[in-house]
């Protein structure tokens, strides 16, 4: 804290002196004839030049932040992204995943996509509005695009409507005693809100949140996240929301948990591996 306020005063003093030295400078050049050769656009330019010399480590951060400014301005902005899972049958077995999104701001010819990809099956039936999706049966990975992609499948942005919503039925998917559902942030959001809703007969256990990253060699690095979920029960429903703020481009979290029931656990002596789902 001692060195901050030293390199402050010194660039504070710095400043000071150079205003001092081009005010002098324009006096001498106003009323000594032996600096005519200095004219007011030497003293301007010699101080910007100067100013720069001294606030070297302000100009870059200053460039820096410009730079970031206009990148952010390019790249696709969503305001909010709200995700619904909801379990309907008790082990599992059956599945509902809604989604909704708000851009702040995305380019006119830019498209979006998004993917729900799953160990399980996707039902073929897709609901979706403002977008439209591809479905890959063999890898079970549900595609969904937003925006222009050629002259049959046209969906415009119109700067009142930058949203778009889509409903997939997921089968045999989360069969195992514990599970997890990852979010892949692939642009800068605002909100993330994920609703999770349990059968009040099978609510999940031992809920984790984390952090999912890769080290140098490539192998993945869960850190927990200092977030507790909200966990409530809602009629017959067991409902848990998580809700995140300022997700930056690529940033990726996984919820697991574990089911407290005597069938999923019967179920689970078949295979021990926790399944993987994810949604980008």
């Amino acid at each position: 804290m001692g060195k901050n306020k030293n390199s402050q005063s010194l660039l504070i003093s710095l400043n000071i002196f150079a205003t001092i030295t081009a005010i002098v400078f324009a006096i001498l050049s106003e009323t000594d004839d032996s600096f005519d050769f200095i004219s007011k656009w030497h003293i301007i330019l010699g101080v910007f030049i100067l100013y720069l010399i001294i606030n070297f480590s302000r100009v870059i951060q200053f460039i820096d932040r410009i730079k970031s400014r206009i990148k952010f301005l390019l790249n696709i902005v969503i305001e909010y992204r709200r995700g619904h899972l909801e379990f309907i049958d008790v082990l599992g077995e059956e599945v509902m995943y809604n989604e909704e999104c708000l851009f702040k701001r995305i380019r006119r010819k830019k498209v979006y996509t998004s993917s729900i990809a799953v160990d399980g099956k996707v039902d073929n039936v897709i609901h979706t509005y403002n977008c439209y999706n591809s479905l890959n049966h063999k890898n079970n990975i549900v595609t969904i695009s937003y925006g222009k992609k050629d002259e049959n499948k046209n969906i415009g942005h119109n700067k009142r409507q930058l949203q778009f919503g889509f409903v997939v039925i997921l089968r045999n998917t989360f069969p195992k005693k514990t599970e997890s559902w990852d979010t892949v942030c692939k642009h800068y959001t605002k909100v993330y809100d994920l609703k999770m809703s349990f059968s009040k007969t099978n609510p999940p256990r031992d809920v984790c949140l984390f952090a999912v990253s890769e080290n140098s060699k490539g192998k993945e690095v869960l850190t927990p996240l200092d977030i507790d979920p909200l966990i409530m029960q809602k009629y017959n429903r067991v409902v848990m929301k998580i809700k995140l703020l300022h997700m930056q481009k690529g940033d990726k979290f996984r919820v697991k948990w574990t089911w407290d029931s005597p069938k999923i656990k019967k179920k689970d002596k078949k295979s021990k591996k926790p399944s993987k789902k994810k949604a980008s």
